[in-house]
């Protein structure tokens, strides 16, 4: 089942003050991780460098206000997607909100 999140498009954003978020969703995306234990060193090493980015003028404000939370949201979708359909949930998106259902017996 694909995915469908609003702000996963940003992740394809192509400002230079989001290319480290963007660039480890990806990363974590395609290295298959389910787990946040997986993806931490990925999403730290991307906010560390995003950080780098704020501190040198690249970043802008718009990419503090939604880079960063938009990024959070959508590592965290991801992986909790992969996590139920491991597990053999059903899961289905509701506009915000993540609706799962456990397997039928």
């Amino acid at each position: 089942m694909s995915r469908t999140v609003r702000s996963q498009s940003r992740q394809a954003s192509t400002k230079p003050g989001r290319e480290p978020l963007g660039r480890s969703y990806r990363e974590i995306r395609d290295a298959g991780y389910t787990t946040w234990r997986q993806a931490e060193p990925a999403f730290l090493a991307a906010m560390q460098a995003f950080d780098d980015l704020v501190a040198t003028g690249v970043a802008d404000q718009g990419d503090i206000q939604n880079g960063k939370g938009d990024y959070f949201n959508d590592v965290l979708a991801l992986l909790l997607e992969r996590a139920v359909l491991r597990k053999g949930f059903a899961y289905a998106t509701r506009r915000a909100r993540i609706v799962v259902q456990a397997p039928h017996a």
